[in-house]
């Protein structure tokens, strides 16, 4: 790591060493394709811990409850170790791109220009062109009938596929631009040189110059969004699968407001 805390291996190369100290060459795409399914598991942890957090430190429901004693400042630090908390998971998710390192930086840099991108596009148009046609439980007799279903489902097959490529396209690109945004408004001035310097308080250089750092409360809960919403674009895109946010959220609500209430 060099002083302005970014990781040496900033690009992400083809080439991991393997445990006989060989090289062993490893497809940046199919690595990518394998980080981002464990980045949803990532985000999916993260966000259970933001429910924690916003009940703990957003909501007045269990401060409220605290009265003026010596429990207020035990109360005051289990505030603060959920933000902290919460802050370390999602600046873990921008963390900068590396061969070892699950992130969305990562990600990224395997799909560094459009002939990598082009790849993952290609690979799901073809998983299209080469779906079988549909079984009908009850076959079709009349052969000229048969080839007129044929010819149906090939051309069905080839505009699905056209259409996964065009969107392909679009999913990366989006998702790219998030993780942008995510970067210039909350992560790189604001939430992780909290995270170097105050939580982690030696990870940078900058740690041992007495540079105050601090972030306005909230970021790291938009910025866990930007990483959802760039996780899913590129699981989309990469393993062909989406996830459901919608219902995931509502568990992760009811399970925090039901295990914090007192």
């Amino acid at each position: 790591m060099n002083d302005d805390g970014q990781s040496d291996d900033a690009g992400v190369s083809g080439d991991d060493n393997a445990a006989d100290g060989t090289a062993a060459k490893v497809d940046p795409v199919e690595r990518a394709k394998k980080y981002t399914d464990r980045l949803i598991d990532l985000v999916v942890a993260a966000k259970a811990a933001n429910e924690n957090t916003r009940h703990v430190v957003y909501s007045p429901h269990l401060a409220e409850q605290i009265s003026r004693s010596y429990a207020a400042n035990a109360f005051r630090q289990l505030q603060n170790t959920l933000l902290y908390y919460s802050v370390v998971r999602v600046c873990a998710l921008f963390d900068y791109a590396a061969n070892d390192r699950i992130s969305l930086h990562t990600v990224i840099n395997a799909l560094p220009n459009k002939r990598s991108v082009r790849k993952v596009a290609r690979q799901r148009k073809f998983e299209h062109f080469n779906q079988g046609e549909p079984r009908n439980l009850t076959p079709e007799e009349d052969p000229e009938v048969r080839e007129i279903l044929r010819d149906h489902w090939q051309q069905e097959f080839k505009r699905r596929g056209a259409h996964a490529e065009r969107v392909t396209y679009k999913q990366v690109r989006v998702a790219k631009k998030i993780i942008d945004r995510a970067e210039r408004l909350f992560i790189a001035d604001n939430l992780r040189p909290f995270r170097n310097n105050h939580i982690g308080h030696n990870i940078a250089e900058e740690a041992r110059e007495g540079k105050k750092i601090s972030f306005v409360l909230g970021m790291e809960d938009r910025a866990l969004e930007h990483a959802k919403c760039a996780v899913d674009l590129l699981h989309q895109a990469l393993n062909s699968t989406g996830f459901s946010w919608d219902s995931l959220e509502q568990m992760q609500r009811r399970n925090a407001s039901n295990g914090l209430s007192l």
